[in-house]
């Protein structure tokens, strides 16, 4: 932390600390008073892909309605077959890459007199799915068996045992640390069902329920709710201004058209089903926070009434979209000025295919309302990139996308998380997750810090003692009391004197409130 700038304890590997010092050297002076109104700037949404590992694909329990599309037969054009084996043996000329498949018996294989499986384990035929995971040129290359070798590149690809703690520092860590810094972030996996969303967010099974054992298997929210705490504990102890911190928290199911509230046993947000989006982003659900063992109980309570159900895809399939909102509110006493950012934490539903999950009955509607989410996430992000002046964008035509509307198109730092499988029975899946994250990376906007000025902190100030007198006008009342006053200098104690008085009453913590906002007015 410099002059009350924060950065982080990790860069992701692409960042230099050089390049983020002068990235970060506006805001030296955040803290001061009078400063200006930070400028905006541009800003694309950060895409990073992660593959689930072969052996632990997804294999549906009715792998023989599927089992058709592994057997296809793809014969690349020698171009694409070149690349291929270039990209899976690191050679950079196609001599080389002739050679290899003169060995393997590819090149012309009816004059290859040794052309048995066993030993020609390449042969002309090729499987679909992911080929190549290239981690050092941030590309994973997919083969089709209609379009041959289709690459997509990312700002992070990470190889398919990529541990939690590199997921983390490759796609959340600069967020979370501009979050601590003014600006809203906004963390967001999509996929397929049982590509492995809920495991990066939130880590396996036997980590999410108590969130205090097995660190090293903590998924995204958990290591970003410790860093914010780590952050605000170490400002406390080495900053020479003192800044109030406030962090509180909301945990959120998205079920079709209902809006839930995991922290208050999966109660209906808001009084009717319209308001209770706005509900949530008028920060109504929010619960305050003081420590990170109290901040993890409550993403274990949250994780106690989440929907899980068992389908053909996924033993252990979320059956919503759950989103964990962190807001941060910062004032420093010495100079008033104050800054308020939101962190949106947010694990989508896996999209699916009925006929592969085969879900039915309260399943299969559970299975349509998360694709009618994602497919209304889908034409926002369209929209945004043909242009904000060319097309509408449709933020309202679902829940989910109206709770994300700042996150995709507002002021805030994204970045978007591709889980998808490797197998080339899910390959239709996997492109379409792919080209989701392709979209999202095309994406421009603007962000700034959310600095509270003068003004504002005036206005809000006025706005809070109005209240606080309002609500002391609603609860202060006269009361008449007996009073019982000894006169000392009788000798008896019986000369006791009875009388009654009025006293004002209900309102005391309200006064104390009253005087304390006082007293900010006058000092600003």
């Amino acid at each position: 932390i410099a002059k009350g700038v924060h950065f982080p304890g990790r860069l992701p590997r692409k960042l230099s600390w050089k390049s983020l010092y002068f990235d970060r050297k506006e805001l030296t002076d955040m803290w001061q008073k009078g400063q200006q109104e930070s400028s905006k700037r541009k800003f694309k949404i950060q895409v990073s892909a992660r593959l689930k590992p072969r052996n632990h694909c997804l294999k549906p329990r009715n792998h023989h309605a599927v089992s058709m599309m592994s057997q296809r037969k793809i014969i690349l054009p020698l171009h694409q077959r070149l690349a291929l084996i270039r990209l899976g043996h690191n050679i950079r000329n196609n001599a080389d890459a002739i050679e290899i498949m003169k060995t393997n018996g590819e090149w012309f294989p009816a004059l290859n007199t040794n052309n048995d499986k066993e030993n020609n384990p390449r042969s002309l035929e090729v499987k679909g799915g992911v080929q190549v995971i290239d981690s050092e040129n941030d590309q994973v290359f997919f083969l089709h068996a209609t379009k041959g070798l289709m690459p997509f590149h990312f700002d992070h690809v990470l190889q398919d045992d990529c541990s939690q703690q590199e997921m983390y520092d490759a796609s959340t860590v600069m967020l979370v640390s501009d979050f601590i810094n003014g600006f809203n972030a906004t963390c967001l996996v999509y996929g397929q069902t049982g590509s492995g969303k809920t495991h990066t967010m939130f880590g396996p099974p036997s980590a999410k329920l108590t969130f205090t054992n097995n660190t090293s298997e903590w998924g995204i929210i958990p290591r970003a709710c410790a860093d914010v705490f780590e952050a605000i504990e170490f400002r406390k102890k080495h900053l020479e201004v003192e800044i109030d911190h406030e962090l509180t928290i909301s945990y959120i199911e998205v079920d079709g058209d209902n809006i839930s509230n995991l922290l208050r046993g999966r109660e209906p947000c808001g009084p009717s089903r319209a308001a209770s989006h706005a509900y949530v982003l008028d920060q109504s659900t929010q619960e305050k926070v003081e420590t990170l063992d109290q901040l993890l109980g409550f993403l274990g309570e949250g994780e106690k009434h989440k929907m899980y159900a068992s389908t053909a895809m996924n033993q252990r399939s979320t059956r919503a979209h759950y989103l964990v909102f962190l807001t941060l509110r910062q004032h420093c006493k010495e100079t008033n000025v104050e800054f308020t950012s939101r962190l949106c934490l947010a694990d989508l539903g896996g999209s699916e295919r009925l006929k592969k999950s085969q879900a039915t009955g309260k399943q299969m509607v559970k299975a349509t309302a998360i694709n009618m989410g994602l497919l209304a996430l889908k034409q926002c992000v369209d929209a945004l990139n043909r242009g904000r002046n060319e097309s509408h964008v449709p933020y309202y035509s679902s829940k989910l996308t109206r709770l994300l509307a700042v996150s995709l198109g507002g002021n805030s730092k994204t970045s978007a998380i591709i889980c998808a499988a490797q197998e080339q029975d899910h390959e239709a899946e996997s492109i379409a997750a792919m080209k989701f994250g392709e979209a999202c990376s095309q994406i421009t906007k603007s962000t700034k810090v959310n600095t509270a000025t003068l003004s504002e902190v005036v206005k809000k100030l006025d706005a809070a003692i109005a209240g606080c007198e309002e609500k002391i006008r609603q609860n202060e009342r006269w009361e008449m009391r007996e009073v019982r006053q000894v006169d000392t200098r009788a000798q008896s104690t019986d000369n006791v004197e009875i009388r009654t008085e009025s006293v004002l009453t209900g309102a005391e913590e309200y006064r104390q409130e009253l005087e304390s906002l006082l007293e900010r007015r006058e000092g600003l």
